[in-house]
């Protein structure tokens, strides 16, 4: 709009009029003394120029054009970047149709960001901004052409800060609006006021909030199959069966299949199934699973669980699980000694005839009536025929302290020890007296004398002997016959007690008051040890055949094979070695394990100096800790990325010598949050924007972009303020100099033809 008005001198157009007519008047009245009527016109025109020019100024016209212009403000754009955001959109048909979320947003931003390039308003400035339980701007970003390049690896989202960011993007600019593209899923508590109260702020401020919510409906129970309760780790045998155990959770599979697949990963990543199964989906189930397979060649392993997914299944994270492996060598020869053919020999024979790389070998001993004891076992005896000497109920003059004394030296060098409870055996049987005496893990006293049965097993604490899959399973064993009343286990390194008497079930149908039992439940049933480098196993009971009649043959059979390769041991037959403990295998990025590297020498004098190295999946290596001339080393390992990782002990004793490396590997695995809660919460996203509803604050959906860019541009065009431009004359400098000028000259034209005119 454009209009003329005047703008006089003191205000008052009635006195600048005024002084106009007397200007006027005085010019016009006052006459040229001329008589030529020429000469008069043209002086008298230079006077009313003059005049013009002064009546201007006393009247100062001014020109007032008035316009509408968009006010100057910047348009927050906000993207999720947390790590739920690399899961499905679920907005595809099929499973493998589907792209992830991040993918979706991105294109959103892009065509959101082209769509607002085509509206000309130079006044609106685009910031575009990253956030999860952070903020940072993307200056790259803000116009077309420019492609986000990062990837979504947050660990939370806070929309609050993301919201607090949005409104303070422009600094000084007033906020035209924010866009949020996310999925809505909060999972971090916000340090300050929550997404709704900061929302409240905007609509307070009359600033729009548009969200774009990405992703599937939050439902009840969306799809989810998951591996759980793997053991972190095993230390097997070759050659024997290992029931995996592991608990499996479906929901809301109802009716579908769900294949499990286990697979050995060998060092080199050779990998190879070593069962499969197909378990029915349930609404929502937890069930235990166990699974028998083949223990392949030594070495270090992977055992991989894991559940394939199922259609419209968005977190899959959780669908396999993996426990790290050490294989050992197995299989050995077993010399077994007992005073009679009895029951237990018979069943220790059935339980070993599946497994043909442990070779049994039972002499028939003459009787004491018989007249030749001790009795030659030949070269039995000799160094390398046996790897396991099996001592049962045995009266110690059937062999001969001779004899007795080449066992004890054979243990010492390397061969494992397993003795049995007995009426002959023990200090019951006088072995107090032989040379086996010292290599037992108890101490023998004459006072020794037998608990009479039924005795009820219980488990002292977890060793690869005595487990048999559940602990459990040693409460639901037969009772044994009665056993030998040990000692307490010496006070060696290495030594312990597996098995003790527990409490027997009264109501059980062959319990009886036992004579001498009284105080027994706690006394050690199973003791182990080391002797030199052999290992050593007392057990004060020889009745496990009830437990194969009872039909219980896997335990048995379980534990005697464990039994046996424990103390087969062949790892263990070097000298000085550096002995690796870890409190756990498997850890998340914000746990830690703890490690003990310790060397283990037959001369406890002997120093090394240790190194721990912790070597990443990529092979890139970083220490630990490292001493010198110390016999152990303690630390904590930290990692924040998944992987499988290896700890490595190298060393060299405090002659130089370089010591064999020992090294164990340990497993991150990657626990987030935001994978853990993958539905989106798109009605949040919702309710948010519905509160700054009153200054155009919505929802839309991807494919509903178009719409958004339409909304902003008519908001846009809403938000102007008027501007006034005023053109006054005699205010700038074009027409204060014409004023100047033109009365000027207009007079001393006037002037110069007076002189020239020869006028007065």
């Amino acid at each position: 709009m454009t209009r003329i008005t005047v703008s006089p001198i003191y205000q008052s157009v009635s006195l600048a009029l005024l002084l106009a007519v007397i200007s006027l008047a005085v010019m016009l009245w006052i006459t040229p003394p001329t008589a030529d009527p020429r000469r008069r016109r043209v002086l008298i025109t230079l006077r009313l120029i003059a005049g013009a020019i002064l009546i201007l100024t006393l009247l100062r016209p001014t020109l007032t054009r008035t316009d509408e212009s968009p006010v100057p403000a910047v348009l927050a754009i906000g993207i999720d970047a947390s790590r739920s955001m690399t899961l499905s959109d679920g907005r595809a048909g099929g499973e493998s149709e589907q792209q992830t979320r991040w993918e979706t947003a991105t294109q959103t931003l892009d065509q959101l960001r082209s769509g607002l390039a085509t509206f000309q308003d130079e006044t609106l400035q685009i910031e575009v901004f990253r956030f999860d339980d952070q903020i940072e701007p993307l200056g790259n970003a803000n116009s077309p052409g420019n492609p986000v390049k990062f990837v979504p690896d947050g660990s939370a989202t806070d929309l609050a800060a993301a919201l607090r960011g949005g409104l303070q993007a422009g600094g000084d600019r007033a906020p035209a609006g924010i866009v949020l593209l996310s999925d809505g899923t909060q999972t971090v508590p916000s340090p300050g006021p929550g997404a709704r109260q900061v929302t409240e702020t905007l609509d307070g401020l009359g600033v729009p909030l548009w969200t774009i919510p990405i992703g599937p409906v939050a439902t009840q129970s969306p799809r989810d199959v998951a591996v759980a309760s793997l053991p972190e780790s095993y230390t097997l045998f070759a050659g024997t069966r290992l029931d995996v155990n592991f608990t499996l959770t479906s929901r809301s599979v109802s009716g579908l299949p769900l294949p499990i697949e286990i697979a050995w990963i060998d060092e080199q990543g050779k990998r190879e199934i070593a069962a499969t199964r197909v378990s029915e989906g349930k609404t929502r189930d937890q069930s235990a699973l166990s699974v028998p397979i083949d223990v392949p060649q030594p070495g270090t392993y992977q055992l991989v669980v894991q559940a394939q997914p199922v259609p419209g299944e968005i977190l899959v994270a959780n669908n396999r699980q993996i426990a790290l492996v050490e294989i050992r060598e197995g299989g050995g020869r077993v010399l077994s000694l007992e005073g009679r053919l009895g029951l237990e020999q018979l069943f220790l024979r059935r339980s070993l005839r599946r497994f043909p790389d442990i070779q049994l070998d039972a002499p028939i001993l003459p009787g004491r009536s018989e007249g030749r004891w001790p009795y030659d076992l030949g070269d039995a005896l000799e160094p390398g025929q046996y790897d396991v000497f099996l001592i049962g109920d045995l009266p110690p003059e059937a062999i001969g302290k001779a004899q007795w004394e080449k066992i004890a030296k054979r243990v010492r060098e390397g061969a494992g020890l397993i003795t049995l409870g007995g009426m002959s055996a023990y200090a019951a049987g006088g072995y107090q007296d032989q040379p086996i005496a010292d290599l037992l893990p108890i101490e023998l006293e004459s006072t020794d004398r037998m608990i009479d049965g039924p005795l009820s097993i219980r488990m002292k604490r977890p060793h690869p002997i005595v487990d048999l899959g559940d602990e459990q399973v040693w409460s639901q064993l037969p009772p044994q016959l009665g056993a030998n009343r040990f000692p307490p286990a010496r006070s060696l390194p290495g030594t312990q007690a597996l098995l003790e008497i527990g409490e027997l079930d009264s109501t059980a149908a062959n319990a009886r008051p036992r004579a001498n039992a009284a105080s027994a439940t706690g006394t050690p049933l199973l003791v182990v040890g080391s002797a030199g480098r052999g290992r050593v196993a007392s057990l004060a009971f020889d009745s496990t055949w009830r437990w194969w009649k009872s039909g219980l043959e896997t335990a048995h059979r379980r534990f005697w094979r464990q039994l046996l390769l424990w103390t087969l041991a062949r790892e263990d037959l070097g000298g000085d070695k550096i002995r690796l403990e870890l409190d756990r295998r498997r850890m998340t990025s914000s746990q830690s394990a703890n490690f003990v590297a310790t060397l283990e020498s037959i001369d406890q004098q002997t120093r090394a100096n240790l190194q721990v190295k912790l070597i990443a999946p990529d092979g890139q290596t970083r220490t630990l800790a490292q001493n010198d001339a110390a016999n152990s080393l303690s630390g904590r390992i930290e990692v924040q990325q998944a992987g499988i990782y290896r700890v490595l002990v190298e060393g060299t004793d405090s002659d130089g010598q370089t010591l064999e490396p020992t090294e164990k590997s340990i497993q991150i695995v990657e626990r987030n949050i935001e994978l853990e809660r993958p539905a989106a919460d798109l009605e949040w996203l919702r309710q948010l924007a519905a509160i700054t509803e009153d200054h155009g604050g919505a929802a839309f959906r991807p494919e509903q972009v178009n719409e958004l860019i339409q909304t902003i541009r008519d908001r846009r065009l809403k938000s102007v303020t008027p501007v006034t431009d005023r053109y006054r004359w005699g205010d700038d400098p074009l027409t204060a100099w014409l004023t100047y000028l033109i009365f000027t000259a207009a007079l001393a034209t006037e002037w110069t033809l007076r002189r020239k005119w020869s006028m007065a």
